[in-house]
């Protein structure tokens, strides 16, 4: 069953050491997705340089491999998470380790994202001791690999649920989901047979057409018609979906009490 969704990133990063502990937290992301993301309507995604750096990099000028990671993983992420276990990383030719370098990327170019930063409470590297006295921020420890399971899987919810850029974006996302479905409902009502046609682009784009009229960006809004029953299947073999009366009652609501 589809349904509409705001896709937030969430770029997980560590030294090489801390792998296992970067798997986990990607594990519990899917796992607060499974429970979470239909009821609320938002998916998190989970990046690392482990499993979404593409091997074909076009268009960065930076010869350096941390220049990848920061184009394809940090600039698209909305909240940031960093394991920090026993080695605090490899110089990268502008910092002293790949892991530094995400972190004061993402702090200046996203002062407004939530950061959270866990460091292994039993480590023996000098710099991780160092660089954690000296960090600017909350930060927590964990004990073991079970113990920064139980402190993630809470903060996951407290994050999503409380972080003030987390409401607005989803606030503005609802609100720009709810214009367009407007749009595209008012737009099926000007059609001659009231038909949207949805054909598949890409596992998640669609093609939309109504009355003559390509609607990009559209896939939210239609998801939310169908899910008020404003629309449904008319020809699953033309892919076409007709206004229901429910939605035509709601154009007539629109046509005298217009919100846009």
């Amino acid at each position: 069953m589809s349904y509409p969704a705001i896709v937030y990133n969430v770029m997980l990063s560590s030294p090489s050491d801390a792998e296992e502990e970067r798997s986990l937290l990607r594990n519990c992301v899917n796992r607060w997705n499974d429970s979470n993301s239909a009821h609320n309507e938002m998916v998190l995604f989970p990046l690392d340089c482990a499993n979404n750096v593409p091997c074909v990099s076009a268009g960065i000028d930076d010869p350096r491999g941390q220049a990848v990671v920061n184009k394809y993983i940090v600039e698209p992420s909305d909240w940031l998470v960093v394991v920090f276990k026993n080695t605090f990383g490899s110089p990268t030719g502008k910092e002293d380790s790949g892991t530094i370098e995400e972190i004061k990327l993402f702090r200046d170019t996203k002062p407004q994202n939530p950061i959270s930063v866990y460091f292994y409470e039993s480590t023996q590297d000098e710099r991780v001791k160092q660089y954690k006295s000296e960090f600017f921020g909350f930060w927590k420890e964990y004990k073991d690999e079970s113990d920064l399971e139980k402190k993630f899987i809470i903060e996951l919810s407290q994050v999503v649920f409380n972080d003030k850029y987390f409401q607005k974006k989803l606030a503005e996302s609802r609100k720009r989901t709810e214009e367009r479905a407007q749009i595209l409902l008012m737009r099926a009502a000007s059609d001659t047979k009231n038909l949207v046609m949805v054909s598949r682009l890409t596992a998640q784009e669609l093609r939309i057409e109504t009355n003559g009229l390509e609607c990009v960006g559209y896939e939210m809004a239609f998801e939310l018609l169908c899910k008020r029953r404003h629309l449904e299947m008319a020809d699953p073999k033309e892919g076409s979906f007709k206004l229901t009366e429910l939605g035509k009652q709601e154009v007539e609501a629109l046509k005298n009490f217009p919100t846009f």
